[in-house]
């Protein structure tokens, strides 16, 4: 009885298990990386510009602690105790998937500044642009480098790892809604949460999902995480899933509201909701003679 509850009829260890694991790694991982960076600014060592502000370290250390664990670390898992090779998890060279990448990243960024014209419609939202300066470059930069390395790793994780991992319940519908239902979990600790926000990220979830398989790899999911990300926090300057960056524009957001998604930033928004939704329909008509979902799973 105790067998089965962690190995499953094949006798494989259980999906559930071993995404547990991975989760709990980078539970412990964080702080680790934390106390690291803070031993560093107490011997001195602030040449760094990411010490400049909390913001910046707070995005910083989300970002190094999600591609060291949530990267690097599902890949070493993945290779070593899986025994797979790391293009199986959907990670294959750029050259061949730098047209996804591509459509992807215009994907994203085309949904944030439908969003952001629609709360400009709605007058929920003013737009005004910041100081250009040197400083401000330089975070813009760094930040990118940032949401760069959370898309890949959040998406070697959430789609590349869990999806394949759960591919053992040889269940389609039991992969994307639980596959979809854990990225959404794993953000509901993030700052000013709200149940819609959660709602909206288990959405975001399930498109990344059908992205994944119905291209059978991680680039155009990859693409439009990166720029969705970006745009709206260092473009338009809305927090991203409740975390402050620098921005280009500033926005002001006239009164919190279920609308444009309150202190939680513009994910937390039913704008958002109906525009993720649009876009799940979008990938579903432009992949919908793609039947690789159908034979991923019978592998």
């Amino acid at each position: 009885m105790i067998k089965r509850l962690f190995k499953n009829k094949d006798l494989q260890i259980r999906s559930g298990w071993k995404i547990f694991i991975v989760i709990i790694s980078m539970m412990f991982i964080y702080p680790i990386i934390e106390i690291f960076f803070y031993i560093l600014t107490l011997l001195g060592i602030e040449g760094v510009y990411v010490f400049s502000s909390s913001e910046e370290n707070s995005l910083v250390l989300n970002a190094i602690a999600n591609f060291l664990t949530l990267g690097i670390g599902v890949l070493v898992i993945w290779v070593l105790f899986e025994g797979k090779k790391i293009k199986e998890i959907g990670l294959t060279k750029f050259k061949y998937g730098y047209k996804n990448f591509i459509l992807g990243f215009t994907m994203g960024s085309f949904a944030i500044v439908s969003i952001v014209t629609c709360l400009m419609i709605t007058n929920s939202i003013s737009i005004k642009l910041s100081d250009i300066n040197l400083k401000l470059l330089i975070s813009m930069i760094i930040e990118f480098m940032c949401f760069m390395l959370v898309g890949i790793s959040e998406e070697i994780f959430f789609r590349g790892y869990c999806i394949n991992v759960l591919k053992q319940t040889k269940n389609k519908y039991f992969i994307i809604i639980v596959s979809s239902i854990i990225f959404g979990l794993m953000h509901s600790m993030n700052p000013n949460v709200s149940f819609l926000a959660v709602v909206n990220i288990v959405l975001a979830g399930f498109m990344f999902t059908l992205m994944y398989v119905k291209t059978d790899n991680l680039w155009l999911s990859i693409g439009y995480h990166i720029s969705w990300n970006y745009l709206q926090g260092n473009i338009f300057g809305f927090r991203v899933s409740g975390i402050d960056t620098k921005s280009i524009l500033k926005t002001e957001v006239y009164k919190d509201s279920f609308i444009n998604g309150g202190s939680f930033g513009l994910e937390g928004g039913l704008i958002t909701t109906i525009i993720l939704v649009l876009a799940i329909l979008f990938v579903l008509y432009i992949y919908r003679d793609n039947k690789i979902f159908e034979n991923f799973i019978k592998e």
